[in-house]
């Protein structure tokens, strides 16, 4: 009995063992260690010619594919040190039967490296909950987007029995415009200058009235504007959130960044606030929440330049901002700050 639990106790303890990804780090470790050793010793049987240079650049190619190759594989090990799951198995290192051929050579133990060299092992990607999300080579990475905004409106075609509001565009400044969460993916080379990018986010729109001020009602469910002859309204603002998906293309230069892109938006929440003064000379505010026609979704184009993190960049509704009004055909546009 008492060795049937001592068996069971050292089962244990090597399952646990196996299971430890610090252990197989150290492990793995070791393997590139020796790799790294043998790479130096190729590059001294080359120095005291006991191998020509046309089979040292052969070799130390090998050396290096199957250096990155287990580094690569050993970032898994690396990775679950944060996500450690016991019911995963951790990798077992590869061999590097051609690290120790090398230094075999070296050592004076072989006279010669065989020209048939052991094949290479094959490698997976590593398993971990990061490369699920940002990719296997790390060619995906998080990024997040900031942006405070002047915003406007443009109007298609005016008529000239309407009178229009005018929106104050340095009044419809807000400091919070764009927040999006976005994974950024090299094109071509891991180096190479071009990405995409792509995820989701909040865009809040401000645009505000502060002289001549009209409201904004419905009539026949189309949006209306119009003077409210029995209060004096000091200023009216229209305030919008949507739900953001943007998409676009990144060149980067040294320190240079230009992107182009567009993004699609939902309509979450929209609401209209007016500043007056009461009948007692007091200062009131009162915000107006009902259905203005606003389009439940909005999509266009964007652009901005920046040098190393900080950005110009511009917007440009494609869509309208009201859906059903003929005479109000507003594309909404916004010239802002960024840190991308």
């Amino acid at each position: 009995m008492k060795k049937l639990a001592y068996f069971l106790i050292l089962f244990g303890i090597n399952q646990i063992q196996a299971q430890n990804p610090l252990q197989s780090l150290k492990e793995a470790n070791r393997d590139l260690y020796q790799l790294a050793d043998s790479l130096r010793n190729l590059e001294n049987l080359l120095g005291r010619g006991g191998i020509d240079t046309l089979q040292f650049v052969e070799l130390s190619g090998e050396l290096l594919t199957q250096l990155s190759s287990m580094a690569y594989s050993n970032y898994d090990n690396y990775a679950r040190l944060d996500y450690f799951n016991t019911e995963e198995t951790v990798a077992t290192p590869p061999n590097p039967p051609m690290g120790a051929m090398v230094d075999a050579v070296y050592q004076g133990q072989e006279d010669t490296i065989p020209e048939t060299m052991p094949e290479m092992p094959e490698f997976k990607a590593p398993m971990n909950p990061m490369s699920l999300i940002t990719g296997s080579g790390r060619r995906t990475g998080f990024r997040l987007r900031y942006g405070m905004y002047w915003n406007g409106l443009s109007q298609a075609a005016k008529k000239d029995a309407i009178n229009y509001p005018d929106f104050n565009v340095g009044k419809s400044f807000n400091w919070f415009g764009e927040f999006d969460i976005l994974l950024q993916t090299k094109l071509g080379k891991n180096r190479g200058p071009f990405s995409i990018y792509y995820g989701l986010g909040f865009d809040r729109r401000h645009y505000t009235q502060t002289d001549d001020v009209q409201i904004l009602n419905t009539v026949a469910d189309k949006a209306n504007f119009r003077n409210d002859t029995t209060q004096n309204y000091e200023e009216s603002t229209l305030h919008l959130g949507y739900l953001r998906f943007p998409v676009g293309l990144q060149y980067k230069k040294n320190k240079l960044v230009l992107n182009l892109g567009g993004y699609i938006g939902i309509l979450t929440n929209h609401e209209q606030s007016v500043e007056f003064k009461t009948a007692q000379n007091e200062e009131a505010l009162l915000y107006l929440d009902k259905n203005y026609d606003f389009s439940k979704t909005n999509y266009g184009l964007s652009a901005s330049i920046g040098y190393r993190r900080l950005h110009l960049g511009i917007n440009y509704d494609l869509s309208t901002l009201f859906s059903k009004s003929k005479d109000y055909e507003y594309n909404a546009w916004r010239v802002g700050i960024l840190l991308f």
